[in-house]
């Protein structure tokens, strides 16, 4: 017919939602975690000269060169010279970048706000009683004198984390989150 709309074929499990989304909700899951990460390193950042307090691949490269075995941290230092803090700090970036994929293919499974708070209180978690311990600052920033700004800066970039997740998941799968999850 003249001027009739089509409409479209209800969304599969792993199919781009009909409401706009413009990618397989995995593509979009680890799309959405990378992004999302990249909304934790902003916020850090930002706080970072407010609150006196290291981002979190700044916490995560002092953390790894306590358990490089001496002789690659030794070959390293020798081979790169001054760039071998530069590649370091690249090299956790990028880490970063695959675990926030990762993050967003669990979101892809369970597209639902709540699944975003919960996996960004995980990880702040792991961040106050893993990675800060295993850089030298204590649990929950305890080596500091005054550990409120630690805790603060990591629940207000993880919270971005959590924000961000979801709302460009939703941006890129389509549809209001947890929809089609339950269909």
């Amino acid at each position: 017919m003249m001027g009739a709309e089509r409409r479209a074929p209800a969304a599969k499990h792993g199919a781009a939602s009909p409401r706009g989304g413009w990618l397989p909700p995995p593509v979009a899951g680890a799309l959405a975690g990378v992004l999302a990460t990249g909304a934790l390193l902003v916020v850090t950042a930002a706080l970072r000269g407010m609150l006196r307090v290291r981002t979190l691949p700044e916490v995560l490269a002092e953390g790894a060169t306590f358990y490089l075995p001496w002789w690659l941290f030794e070959y390293m230092i020798t081979t790169f010279r001054e760039q071998a803090k530069v590649f370091l700090l690249y090299g956790v970036l990028g880490l970063l970048a695959v675990a926030g994929a990762v993050v967003g293919l669990v979101y892809a499974r369970w597209p639902r706000p709540r699944v975003a708070v919960g996996l960004a209180v995980g990880l702040w978690l792991l961040t106050m009683l893993v990675a800060l311990p295993a850089s030298g600052e204590g649990f929950f920033g305890a080596e500091f004198s005054d550990p409120l700004p630690v805790i603060a800066s990591y629940a207000a970039g993880w919270a971005a984390f959590s924000v961000g997740l979801a709302l460009f998941y939703r941006a890129f799968a389509g549809g209001s989150p947890g929809k089609e999850a339950r269909a």
